[in-house]
């Protein structure tokens, strides 16, 4: 048997073995100590086991920096690395908690992992898990995100990488655990967020310059608040892939697909439920860094209803196509609604075409009403969308009845008006203009 020792080996020293990972910088100080058990005839190990204790440790890649804890004192506490390979060729790593401050702060707890030396690759597998912590002040510099309480994600991570260069990644989140703080709350800007605990899936691959990725994020019970503002989703769903080829014209394709159905919406007096409600989008970048964005919104069994005004949209659907940048007009989309009332009375359907333009939406459609068949109700214009609080919608109408059409009954239309009739020739034409101030 043997035994290594080394007290206070200043990092800083060592600088030229980090030189190879391009934007990787470590400094503070490292004890080592370490027993092994080893064969003379023929040589061999048989074991080893060690710890390596790491005080005023900080360790910056690009943009991300990790460095050691403190205690409820500010005392600094050490990371501590156990690590031990047993019979055979298999290494167990044990780290001990330390925290992530750039660009998130995280302390990432519990990590344990096990490294399987082959011929041709090595694996890895292990655990984790990230503790957050209410912040009083925003937990990312570049944007204004408040942790509202703690908040613990429990993680399980797997790889492999070949001596070809070639590699494989895991990750996914663990089950729900006794004790573990699983509910998420937290302000962005004026927005509050809160939801359970979300499940995380991500697989990535690579050799060279190419690299594929598979992505799956799933949140029960999201709220989401902003004023009089209130969203409730019963599950967020969020999916996607990524690929980087370097050697191709376009080098980054990605797409994404959101799905929100059975989310719910109130403001003031307006209500709207969506049986279905999804989003999605393909970005392509090429190798100067041009952006082409395509999407959609689609939703179908949408229903509205406005207390204030009287007014409700039943089984609303749509499908809207998207680009970003839109100096181009999108592709034509179209909103259907089987039924528009207002207070008990059925106005009509409506069939509409929309399409994103450079400042916002354009539509035009028609209304036919169930109650009076030969009248012609159509409407075009133009919503303008500065911001979310900042909106304007220009519309023209043109209502149109031929002289030959049948005589109306004004009381089917409106009860007051019970007893009279209309007879003739109508047409009606206006402009409505409403902005964020009605």
């Amino acid at each position: 048997a043997a035994q290594l020792a080394a007290e206070r080996l200043n990092l800083l020293h060592f600088a030229g073995i980090f030189a190879p990972v391009a934007g990787l910088r470590v400094a503070g100080i490292a004890e080592l100590d370490a027993n092994a058990d080893f064969m003379l005839n023929p040589f061999s190990i048989s074991s080893i086991r060690g710890r390596v204790k790491g005080s005023g440790l900080k360790v910056n890649y690009k943009s991300y920096q990790f460095q050691t804890l403190s205690d409820d004192h500010q005392n600094e506490k050490p990371l501590i690395i156990d690590f031990e390979r047993s019979a055979g060729s298999n290494w167990n790593i044990r780290l001990s908690d330390f925290a992530a401050g750039t660009p998130l702060s995280v302390r990432i707890a519990g990590m344990a992992a096990t490294i399987q030396p082959h011929a041709d690759q090595y694996e890895i597998s292990g655990n984790l898990k990230l503790s957050f912590e209410a912040s009083g002040a925003a937990i990312m510099q570049s944007v204004p995100v408040r942790l509202k309480k703690p908040f613990d994600l429990p993680l399980e991570f797997s790889g492999r990488y070949s001596k070809s260069a070639a590699w494989q990644f895991e990750l996914t989140s663990r089950r729900d655990e006794p004790g573990q703080r699983n509910d998420a709350a937290f302000d962005y800007n004026q927005i509050h967020i809160a939801s359970r605990s979300p499940a995380v899936d991500l697989a990535g691959n690579g050799q060279g310059g190419k690299v594929t990725a598979a992505y799956k994020l799933q949140v029960p019970d999201v709220h989401i608040s902003s004023g009089s503002v209130n969203i409730f989703s019963p599950q967020l769903v969020l999916s996607g892939e990524t690929a980087i080829n370097k050697d191709r014209a376009v080098s980054t394709t990605s797409s994404i697909d959101l799905d929100l159905s059975g989310a719910k919406l109130t403001a003031n007096t307006v209500r709207i439920e969506a049986n279905h409600l999804s989003a999605g989008y393909k970005v392509q970048i090429d190798r100067a860094g041009t952006r082409q964005v395509n999407g959609h919104v689609r939703f179908d069994g949408t229903q509205l209803t406005d207390t204030h005004n009287n007014i409700g949209l039943v089984k609303a659907r749509g499908n809207i196509p998207l680009r970003f940048p839109a100096p181009i007009p999108a592709k034509m989309g179209i909103v259907e609604i089987e039924a528009v009332r207002n207070q008990n009375l059925d106005l009509g359907s409506i069939k509409a075409g929309v399409q994103q333009t450079a400042s916002g939406l354009s539509f035009s459609g028609n209304l036919k009403s169930p109650l009076v068949p030969a009248l012609s109700a159509k409407f075009s214009g133009e919503t303008h969308l500065g911001s979310f609080e900042d909106h304007e919608t220009r519309a023209r109408f043109e209502i149109f009845y031929p002289e030959t059409g049948p005589e109306i009954d004004l009381g089917k239309l409106l009860p007051a008006a019970a007893g009279f009739t209309f007879k003739g020739k109508l047409l009606e034409a206006g402009d409505l203009v409403v902005g964020k101030e009605g």
